[in-house]
């Protein structure tokens, strides 16, 4: 092993391997405008997002930007950057609300106030619901536990998400079965240090958009909300 070392020092240290290795090409890299354009098109997008009237032709066309950007171009960057907490902040319609929410937002007399998305390095995953019933009962939080994957397609260049309930934490904090355990799929649309756009993919005009929290910021809403954020959250924290 050491004369193997030896004769690639040797090698390297040649003009021509220097040559080489200079000429070699670089991974490409997104130009800074176009970063620079989709932080701008982000920030806008979160602003239209918070009007008190919407305009979706706007929110369409300020995704579509984004999407312009694309995405991290291997599996082990797409997961890196999708890591974390996340706050759902928009979403299109029920189908694409329904892959991050249990039963306990169905009903007359339910409001469905929040919903949170963790995506862990282990290739765990949890989505927690909070829960406004109607009456002098408070808040209740459901969260749905399982483990999730990432994907770049080499043919259309698009990634995806996948993930699949295991168990779930009801209100009263038990962990029972969940409503279901099919898996789940999203095209990630776009993903950065502030927002993860998802899209079903099978229906691509129905997507999600979230922000992402700082560290300690989810309990603190879950407090706020008056839920045992300790028995929701679990021992992750």
């Amino acid at each position: 092993m050491r004369l193997v070392a030896r004769l690639l020092l040797l090698l390297l240290a040649a003009p021509a391997a220097q040559a080489l290795l200079l000429a070699w090409p670089a991974p490409p890299r997104c130009p800074a405008p176009l970063l620079k354009a989709a932080a701008d098109a982000g920030a806008a997008l979160l602003e239209e997002i918070g009007r008190d009237e919407r305009s979706l032709a706007t929110m369409a066309s300020l995704l579509a930007e984004l999407e312009s950007a694309g995405s991290p171009a291997t599996e082990k960057k797409l997961k890196r950057a999708v890591v974390g907490d996340w706050k759902l902040v928009f979403v299109s319609d029920e189908s694409a609300l329904a892959p991050f929410t249990a039963t306990g937002a169905s009903g007359p007399f339910v409001v469905l106030e929040d919903v949170y998305s963790r995506w862990f390095s282990d290739d765990t995953v949890q989505s927690i619901e909070v829960v406004r019933k109607v009456g002098p009962f408070g808040n209740v939080a459901n969260s749905l536990c399982g483990r999730w994957g990432a994907r770049r397609s080499s043919e259309d260049e698009t990634s995806v998400l996948t993930w699949r309930p295991q168990y779930m934490i009801d209100e009263r904090y038990r962990e029972v079965d969940p409503p279901s355990t099919a898996p789940r799929e999203m095209r990630v649309s776009h993903v950065s240090d502030e927002l993860l756009a998802l899209r079903l993919k099978e229906a691509e005009e129905s997507y999600c958009i979230f922000t992402r929290l700082a560290k300690g910021a989810l309990k603190k809403e879950l407090d706020a909300f008056s839920v045992e954020s300790e028995m929701v959250m679990g021992p992750k924290g």
